[in-house]
């Protein structure tokens, strides 16, 4: 049990540094698309899938 315990709370600390949707604009400053942060590695993407963490840091972490 204390194992699932961890397992949210460091999905809680990943999460809490991404931020977005971030509006994105061309060159013509026209919205273009939507992009999320993580904060800690800077890594930027187009999916929201990185609101549910970062596999970047999360490798980071692991180590």
């Amino acid at each position: 049990m204390n194992t699932n315990i961890e397992h949210t709370h460091q999905s809680r600390k990943r999460s809490e540094r991404i931020t977005g949707p971030h509006a994105g604009y061309d060159k013509y400053g026209r919205l273009d698309h939507y992009y999320w942060r993580c904060e800690r590695c800077g890594l930027e993407v187009t999916t929201s899938k990185l609101a549910r963490g970062c596999w970047r840091c999360a490798t980071e972490d692991d180590a």
